[in-house]
């Protein structure tokens, strides 16, 4: 591996942003899927007072530090935002109008599962400005809806896709997932199929994982094979691809023109705030963490960045987040940007992995930028291990 020397290591990183992106962790769902490793608990009413009151609480201290702070891109993610009630979400969104400064065009994505979205909470969002969501699907097929513990049947998706269409959401995501145990073709295919009869304009498609600590891990249960779930993928690539879905990150397919720019933020390493439990945020050039307790963030909601003594990010730290990241794009790192973002030469600080991961088929390197090849792609962890 090719270390950094330590003479280009600075204890600030001067690379500022005028924007910020924006991601609210709504920690409740109406049912903990056994798959599941985020942080949440069981919707109650009570409890989502506590946490709203909590989350805006954290909303205002920002909006307090950073007036009219310019935020791109907003995501609601969880656990499951549409969870919440009209009246709470109403709340909660408010809080972002009133304390940060959002243009009625930028992204502003929530994810939603088909059992907890209503007219009502449609509304709402459209009140609010919110022009892009992420349905999770993750199946059509019965069984493997059951296996995951979701509570939607296939024909629940289809009524929602029409209800989400009917209060103008046009720009919507699909998430599915693949590798389940008896995982076959025909079923996959079958998904897809029924995906695509919805024109969602981006579809996220993820291998099944088994994290410790959640009931599937307790309960020893184990994906597909890794040749079936290659296959598979190679399926999902191919398949989205002849019906003009491009495919731009590892798990990522979007029609022209609608990569979800909330994720393009991350990938790229610009500044964003993570308002909720367990959110990350990287702001000031410092990456921290909120509590992931709910009772903890809930009596004590205050950001870490104004309660404590946090050093920004090494230089090293953020090459590193900034590799990995871009890498599982399939267009790669730009040498130019990544020059002018670290004020280093890729190739040069890197050379002796470039040859190693070119000679072994891994990656492509031209003058201009260095990408996975189709090989590297699914043997992915390897070229990542490689830099870091």
């Amino acid at each position: 591996m090719d270390l950094i020397k330590p003479s280009v290591l600075t204890a600030e990183i001067h690379w500022h942003f005028s924007v910020t992106s924006l991601y609210v962790h709504i920690p409740y769902c109406h049912k903990k899927c056994p798959y599941c490793a985020f942080v949440k608990e069981l919707w109650t009413e009570e409890g989502e007072k506590r946490m709203v009151d909590a989350l805006v609480s954290e909303i205002k201290a920002y909006g307090k530090h950073f007036p009219k702070l310019e935020i791109k891109t907003v995501f609601l993610g969880g656990g499951t935002p549409s969870s919440l009630t009209s009246e709470g979400l109403n709340t909660l969104l408010d809080a972002v109008y009133t304390h940060f400064s959002l243009s009625k065009d930028s992204e502003k994505t929530i994810e939603m599962n088909p059992e907890s979205v209503s007219a009502s909470k449609l509304s709402v969002l459209k009140t609010f400005h919110f022009n892009r969501i992420s349905l999770g699907v993750q199946s059509f097929d019965e069984n493997e809806l059951a296996f995951l513990g979701r509570l939607h049947t296939p024909g629940r998706i289809a009524t929602v896709v029409d209800m989400i269409k009917t209060h103008g959401f046009y720009n919507f995501n699909l998430d599915f997932i693949f590798g389940l145990p008896n995982a076959s073709l025909s079923i996959l295919e079958d998904t897809l199929t029924k995906a695509v009869s919805l024109a969602p304009t981006h579809l996220s498609t993820y291998a099944l994982s088994i994290e410790r600590g959640t009931p599937f891990s307790k309960q020893k249960k184990t994906k597909t094979t890794q040749e079936t779930e290659l296959k598979h993928y190679q399926f999902i690539r191919k398949f989205l691809a002849q019906h003009g879905y491009k495919h731009y990150e590892v798990s990522a397919f979007s029609k022209p023109g609608f990569k979800c720019q909330h994720n393009l933020a991350y990938w790229h390493l610009t500044p964003f705030i993570g308002i909720g439990p367990s959110a990350s945020s990287f702001f000031q050039n410092i990456h921290y963490k909120q509590t992931s307790s709910l009772e903890a963030y809930i009596e004590n909601s205050s950001p870490p960045l104004l309660t404590k003594n946090l050093r920004p990010m090494s230089q090293n730290a953020m090459i590193k987040d900034y590799i990995v990241a871009n890498l599982r794009r399939l267009e790669g790192i730009s040498f130019r940007e990544f020059s002018s973002r670290f004020s280093l030469d890729f190739k040069k600080t890197y050379a002796n992995t470039l040859e190693k991961l070119y000679q072994l088929k891994l990656v492509s390197v031209t003058t201009t930028r260095v990408k996975v090849t189709t090989k590297g792609l699914y043997l992915l962890d390897m070229v990542l291990e490689a830099f870091i």
